[in-house]
């Protein structure tokens, strides 16, 4: 039997393209010690979020 890192892919990596709409999550719509999300923008994704782990 083999080691479970040999059957499935953990964090897998996921590109995004500039432009590409995505949802958009503001730090306001989570409640704390829930998964529930209250709700959601809709935006083209801007990169910024590359920019922001490279400090």
């Amino acid at each position: 039997m083999g080691k479970l890192y040999e059957f499935v892919i953990l964090n897998p990596k996921e590109t995004l393209p500039k432009g590409t709409i995505s949802k958009k999550i503001a730090m306001d719509k989570l409640q704390p010690f829930t998964r529930d999300i209250l709700g959601y923008d809709v935006e083209p994704y801007a990169g910024i979020i590359a920019e922001l782990c490279k400090q």
